[in-house]
Parts: structure tokens; C-alpha cells; sequence
């Protein structure tokens, strides 16, 4: 346990001296998602003439900041194993006492912070722009906190994928568009017969859970707390259980530091 806290704070700290150093280029992913979400926004109201989206404005907004949300995530593992291989400290990292694994998950989580804040600031841009009104509640802790964990277990199933391919950039991007379409359709209300089979889907109950709580005001209630907390923890263990396999895999192979 103390080994854990040690490296939280030390990844903790890594990430905040790369956060101040880099520093123009979350100011300029900040930017370019708000840029992208208003184009889309008054090229919509000039081609049909009256308020964008209509009465489903509030909906579209949660559902690309929460899209914007994932893909940070999304990235975060695979480019790790990338940029890592690259610099050559790969092998450093897993042959470390802590572990290729325990590493990347502590790493993930000291992000959170930094993520979830930056993609407030979207919001709240996009919000301020847009005149869009939104409700706040104590209940969206659960939500967020399913669908993240949702996609940190999508991430380190591209991670492992990274592992061992090395450059998988083109496949992640080809996951994002799907994901676009997981995340930003209100399956509860379109497919209401069929929401419960696709609650499976990583992240699908915790996007509807985000918007039953920020657009209609309405709390999950315990039972759907407990169910779309349920379904984050899956996806997260079954990803971090197939980084790990990876792992395992790709250093039997002794093609860890091959890139």
C-alpha cells in the first residue's frame, strides 16, 4: 500500500510538470473542441434556418463534451505505450519493481483530474456561447465516474493492442467515430426495449445516466447507481486484466523494446 502511494505521488507530480509545460497544448485542446462544437453549432442554424438542434440542444452538448471526455481518456494508455517505446524507457517502466501495469493504472488515474477538468472548461464555453442551461447534482458523480471507468478498461484494451503493434493510431480513430455513436445516442429513449441489451456496451449506461441527471434533472436512484457503477468496474477489470495478459505476452515474446 505504501508502494502504491509513493508511486501515485510520483506519477501525481509527473503529471503536473508536464501539464505546466505543456501548458499551450491544453489551452489548445480546450479550444479546438469548443471551435469544433460551435462550427457545427451555426452551420446547422444557418442551413435550417431556426435554433440548432431544436429543443435537443442540452442533450447534443452533454453528449460531445462527454464525448470529448472519452477520447482523452481513450488515448491516454495506447499513446503511453507508443510514446514510451519510442523513447526507449519502456523496458525501464516494466522491469521496474512496480510493474508495466500497476504503473499505467496509477498513471491513468493521477490524469482524471486534469481530464475531467479540461473538459469542463469545454463545457463551460460551449454553454456561455450557446446559452445552453444545464442541471448540476451530486448524483453526477456516479455517471461520470461509470462512464470513466468504462473507458479507461476500452483504453487498456487498445494499450495491449500498443503492446505489441506498436502504432495503432488508425484503429483508434476508427473507435472514436464509434464511439461518437455509442455515446451521443439516447438509447433509453430511442430503443427503450432494447437499452437493457445494450447497457452491456462499455460506457452506454453511464452517458444515459449523464444525461438523465444534467438534461432532465432526475437522479439514477440506487438500483441504477449500483448497476451502471457494476458495468464501469467490468469493463475497467476486464481491461486492465487483458494490459496484463498483454504484458506477459509480449515480454515472453521479447518483443517489449522492439519498435
Amino acid at each position: 500500500m505504501r508502494d502504491a502511494l509513493r508511486l501515485f505521488q510520483a506519477e501525481w507530480v509527473r503529471s503536473v510538470i508536464l501539464m505546466r509545460r505543456y501548458a499551450g497544448n491544453t489551452v489548445g485542446s480546450v479550444l479546438g473542441l469548443t471551435i469544433v462544437f460551435l462550427g457545427l453549432f451555426f452551420s446547422t442554424r444557418y442551413v435550417s434556418g431556426m435554433s440548432s438542434f431544436g429543443e435537443r440542444l442540452d442533450s447534443v452538448v452533454v453528449g460531445y463534451v462527454l464525448w470529448s471526455l472519452i477520447l482523452f481518456v481513450l488515448a491516454d494508455v495506447s499513446m503511453d505505450a507508443q510514446n514510451e517505446a519510442q523513447t526507449g524507457t519502456l523496458e525501464q517502466v516494466c522491469l521496474s519493481r512496480f510493474g508495466l501495469t500497476r504503473v499505467f493504472v496509477l498513471r491513468s488515474l493521477t490524469r482524471v483530474v486534469w481530464t475531467v477538468l479540461m473538459n469542463a472548461a469545454v463545457l463551460g464555453l460551449i454553454c456561455l456561447v450557446t446559452g445552453t442551461r444545464l442541471h448540476l447534482s451530486a448524483w453526477l458523480v456516479v455517471p461520470v465516474a461509470s462512464a470513466l471507468l468504462g473507458a479507461f478498461g476500452l483504453a487498456f484494451m487498445f494499450g495491449a493492442l500498443a503492446l505489441g503493434a506498436k502504432r495503432i493510431q488508425q484503429l483508434l480513430n476508427l473507435a472514436n467515430f464509434a464511439l461518437l455513436f455509442v455515446v451521443m445516442t439516447p438509447f433509453e429513449k430511442t430503443a427503450p426495449g432494447l437499452f437493457p441489451l445494450l447497457s452491456l456496451l462499455p460506457m452506454v449506461p453511464g452517458a444515459a445516466g449523464v444525461r438523465a441527471v444534467m438534461v432532465d434533472g432526475s437522479a439514477p436512484g440506487l438500483v441504477g447507481a449500483l448497476v451502471m457503477l457494476g458495468s464501469g468496474a467490468l469493463w475497467f477489470a476486464l481491461g486492465v486484466q487483458v494490459f496484463r495478459r498483454a504484458d506477459r505476452a509480449v515480454r515472453a515474446r521479447g518483443l517489449l523494446g522492439s519498435y
